[in-house]
């Protein structure tokens, strides 16, 4: 057992096309950037209207590595090699 945290520290999203209630969304996620003691992730959310994915917002969100005590700490090496591949 560790004690190893990895909060949310900012977020950023641009909002391109509205969605609605019963709009099927589909969400893609990629790793933007990794440094030693954090990660920023991209996303882009698409709205699917007659087959095709309409761009409906996008942006990043940044984690930082914290020990238990909120103290930033590099992030373990078995979950850096798997975010790095």
């Amino acid at each position: 057992k560790r004690s190893f945290g990895f909060p949310v520290v900012a977020t950023q999203c641009r909002y391109r096309s509205p969605v609605r209630f019963d709009d099927l969304l589909t969400l893609r996620t990629r790793i933007h950037r990794v440094e030693e003691k954090g990660a920023t992730f991209g996303f882009s959310l698409f709205r699917t209207v007659e087959g095709k994915d309409i761009l409906a917002a996008e942006g990043k969100i940044s984690c930082r590595s914290i020990d238990a005590s909120w103290k930033p700490v590099p992030i373990p090496k078995d979950l850096r090699k798997a975010l790095i591949g």
